[in-house]
Order: structure tokens, then sequence, then C-alpha cells
């Protein structure tokens, strides 16, 4: 069931080049041309849409198959793009809006759909009409974090084949308690990443206590029958979860995600191939919140 949700959130976006109906080049290159007042333009209508909803993939650096950061990047799909909002395939989300709201829902409004939806003659606009610039860390979508874990040792990916589920265990070295109000999972190779968990595993857990840390394996490399079990089930807490397109967890304030001290971050990864050799790394970023009021705090349900 996963695999087939994450692979509907893939929307491949075919080459500008290969459209039979690309756009022409701009009619002008010198000054703003006269356009109606009802026409959308890049500057004033399209920009502070893909700011808000498309630019946290869509930028240098980050998962989008391009960046939508200026008019010369983005006025070659110009159409393609349209035809992402008009079928909601793009930004990417599938809870069913019948049975709530989410506060992290990225999708556009009808007025947003049709902004861009009538922007397909791609008239760029007065430049001064642009919003400010968001600021990005350096390909990441949470602010500079108090706490980097990366997994201590590259996984090594084959060209083809299947890839067992690979785990790496990382002592965060927590001598009391804190409190994560942001994280972030980020693949090295992103290419390579199918999707991934973080479990925070407590000291007096006993979820692959035998377990090597510090190096990647598999369910069939360990031998205890215990552990082996275990490699497929948990009650573990997650720190967060990573798929293709997903949104860092961000805690309200006055509200955390828990690590009690001396506990370990396990990375579950499930890695895919694509015909290329292939290493990865990932690391997760985090914000502490010191000061959270500790009655307040957020943890999945145990199974």
């Amino acid at each position: 069931m996963v695999g087939r949700l994450l692979s509907a959130a893939i929307y491949s976006f075919p080459k500008p080049t290969d459209q039979k109906n690309a756009l022409p080049a701009p009619p002008h290159t010198g000054p703003v041309a006269r356009i109606a007042a009802s026409t959308p333009t890049f500057y004033r209508d399209v920009l502070p849409i893909l700011e808000q909803h498309c630019q946290s993939c869509h930028r240098a650096g980050a998962i989008g198959p391009m960046p939508l950061v200026t008019y010369g990047q983005t006025r070659p799909w110009a159409r393609m793009i349209q035809e992402a909002v008009r079928l909601k395939k793009m930004p990417p989300w599938f809870a069913d809006p019948r049975y709530g709201h989410f506060l992290n829902d990225p999708s556009l409004t009808a007025q947003q759909i049709e902004t861009l939806s009538s922007w397909t003659d791609a008239p760029a606009g007065d430049p001064h009409d642009a919003p400010a610039p968001r600021q990005w860390t350096d390909g990441w979508n949470i602010p500079q974090p108090d706490l980097v874990v990366r997994m201590p040792k590259p996984v090594e990916i084959p060209a083809h084949g299947d890839i067992e589920y690979t785990f790496e265990i990382v002592p965060t070295c927590f001598s009391r308690d804190m409190w994560v109000q942001m994280s972030e999972i980020r693949p090295s190779s992103r290419q390579s990443v199918h999707h991934a968990v973080v479990y925070i595993r407590p000291p007096d857990s006993r979820w692959l206590r035998h377990a090597p840390a510090g190096v990647p394996f598999t369910a069939s490399s360990l031998t205890g029958e215990q552990d082996r079990r275990g490699a497929h089930a948990t009650d573990s807490d997650m720190l967060l979860v990573y798929a293709p397109g997903s949104s860092p967890d961000h805690w309200p304030n006055g509200m955390a995600k828990l690590v009690p001290g001396g506990s370990d971050l396990v990375f579950q990864m499930h890695y895919t191939t694509n015909g290329h050799l292939g290493s990865d790394q990932t690391s997760t970023w985090n914000r502490l919140d010191l000061a959270v009021d500790q009655r307040q705090f957020c943890h999945s349900a145990r199974r």
C-alpha cells in the first residue's frame, strides 16, 4: 500500500522541448510591455503562489526536477504547470478534504489554480511587483538546526536488484531528556531513497538490542531470531518519516517531540535501484525547544 501511494506521488514533467506546442520566445526584450490588468503576470500573481506552495521542492538543491524561482526558470513550464494544477497533481497532497483540514495542507485554492491556469501566455510583468524572495537554509526547509544526526557510515547501493530494508543505529549521547520542535530528514542520494523512518529507541528498549551500532545492517544479516523479527516490527516511537516531497515536522509552540535521555535514533531506509551505483548517508536536522512545557508532548500511539 505504501509503495502504491508513493508511486502515485510522483508526477513526471515532460521537458519543455518535448512539447509540440512549446511556448514561443518572449515577444520583447526591452521595457515591460503593456498588459491588461486582468491578465496574470509572473511577478505580481504567479511568483507569490510559487513561493508559498512550490519552492520548498522546486529550487536549487531541493527535490523538484526543476527550480521555479525566477521568471526564466518558470516560463518554459507554464503549460505543464497549468495541467498539473488543474489535475491537482501538484502540489502533491492525498488527504481527502471531506474528512477534515490539515494545517500542513499545501493544496491550492480555486483562485490560485485559476491564476496559474490563466498564465499560459506567460507574461513577466513588472519586476517591482515581486514579493520579497523566501530565504532557505542550504536546501533544507527548517531554520539552522541545533542538532544534526547523520548515519555514521554510508550505505553502498547497487545498480540493480532488490534491496532489503537497511538500518543504522546512531546513539544520541543525550544525558537528559530532550525536546525536538522541528525535524527534517535529508538523504544524500535522494534518487535512491523510496522512503525513510527515523525511530526513537529509549535506553530501556530491547528492540534490536543486539544489532550493531554505527554501521548499516539488514534483517538477514542479524544472527539472533528476536532481532531478525524486530527488524520487521517495532513499538518504538517515530521521530519522523520521509518520502519524496514530504514536509518537515514542526510542532506548535509549547509542544515538542520527546527524545528520552540516553536514546538512540534508528534510521530505517528503503532504497531502490536505478541502474547506477550509488551511496547514501542520510541525516536529520533538528531544532530543540529547551523551554517546552513538559506536560505537553507529542508521540505516536504505541501498537
